[in-house]
């Protein structure tokens, strides 16, 4: 400490002998003091990121599926086919012979009946008196057969469709005789005739 106080005063001693030799005073220069800038705060560190991005991902290693799993996955196709049935094997011996069915018997062709005359009166053709009279005569002849035909006919074992013949042949037989009681001596010998050729093919008429 002694020795920084000396030295001290001789500095002091120094500079006060300058200025004296000198001849002016001494001024105090005034050091300007430069101001400190103020401590700045350092900005607040920003949060992390919610996702840290990745340059290079990393994707994980392939898993193998099971062929159960790649089953389920799969979309359904269709059904496969059913298997044919196999052929049954009957044994001739054991299976019963079906027996055939029986002809229909043939459907009797029934004659139609001539049609019943009008009532309203006709108009009569003028025929002269000797056609009239061989009209007359035939339709008769061929009457007079037809009642013996039906006469020799036997009543038993006929069949339907002959029946129905002799039912279409007295019908014949009967409207001859009215168109002759009417005088139309022409269409009682055409329905003479018609009922003759069905009591022809009468059985044991000939």
């Amino acid at each position: 400490m002694r020795y920084l106080a000396v030295i001290l005063a001789a500095a002091i001693a120094i500079s006060l002998a300058g200025c004296v030799l000198k001849g002016k005073p001494a001024t105090a220069t005034a050091v300007p003091v430069v101001p400190k800038p103020a401590a700045v705060a350092p900005p607040p560190t920003p949060p992390p990121p919610l996702s840290i991005p990745q340059v290079h991902p990393e994707l994980p290693a392939p898993q193998p599926v099971s062929a159960e799993a790649r089953a389920t996955t799969e979309p359904p196709g269709e059904p496969p086919a059913p298997p044919p049935a196999p052929p049954r094997v009957t044994k001739k011996g054991n299976t019963p012979a079906r027996p055939r069915p029986e002809a229909p018997p043939p459907t009797p062709t029934v004659v139609a009946a001539p049609a019943e005359p009008d009532a309203r009166p006709r108009i009569q053709e003028i025929v002269p008196a000797e056609d009239l009279n061989r009209l007359k005569a035939s339709a008769d002849a061929h009457l007079q057969d037809i009642r013996q035909r039906l006469e020799r006919l036997p009543r038993r074992g006929l069949t339907n469709e002959q029946k129905a013949n002799v039912e279409t042949i007295k019908s014949f037989l009967r409207l001859s005789e009215e168109a002759e009681r009417g005088g139309d001596m022409r269409k009682a010998n055409e329905l003479a005739e018609r009922g003759l050729v069905l009591a022809q093919g009468l059985p044991g008429a000939r």
